[in-house]
């Protein structure tokens, strides 16, 4: 079986979406849509955890 995501991680992902630093990162990515809304989320996440 795959590992699933805990519940947690998922919230810390979609925390991604309130820092202010990645919304700037977001208006920029937002035009290029052609990705999954799971690939979106996972991009922010990866900016988000690379400012840490």
């Amino acid at each position: 079986m795959d590992k699933k995501i805990s519940k947690n991680e998922n919230r810390e992902k979609l925390t991604v979406l309130i820092d202010k630093d990645v919304k700037k990162d977001m208006k920029k990515e937002i035009v290029d849509l052609d990705c999954s809304m799971g690939e979106f989320i996972e991009k922010l996440f990866d900016i988000y955890k690379s400012r840490k």
